[in-house]
């Protein structure tokens, strides 16, 4: 989107623009501000949520979720474990993203 807006936008003010899991070209865009924010969930914290409720069942212990309400399959109520999403922007990639090891501040550089 941002590269269409680049080549052939032509309005005064650049349109809010969003996104979701924050690879590193989006994160450069919004250092740049060109993207307002991207929705962060740490794929290390996914897979290892993952790999424990697929150890718990191989064992076949109790499986630990969190959420045992939201997610209703036209069947019945899927027992989840969720994770907290971060809104990343300008004023906390780095926190959010550089600080704990995801990317490193040469990555996001240009």
């Amino acid at each position: 989107m941002i590269q269409a807006l680049e080549k052939k936008y032509t309005g005064k003010t650049w349109p809010v623009i969003t996104g979701q899991d924050c690879d590193y070209v989006n994160v450069k865009y919004i250092i740049k501000g060109k993207q307002a924010m991207s929705v962060f969930k740490d794929t290390r914290t996914l897979v290892k949520r993952a790999a424990t409720m697929a150890c718990q069942l191989l064992l076949g212990e109790t499986v630990t979720v969190n959420d045992t309400e939201t997610y209703h399959n036209n069947v019945k109520v899927v027992p989840s474990f969720l994770c907290d999403p971060v809104s990343v922007t300008v004023n906390n990639y780095k926190s959010a993203l550089i600080d704990p090891g995801y990317y490193s501040a040469a990555d996001l550089a240009d």
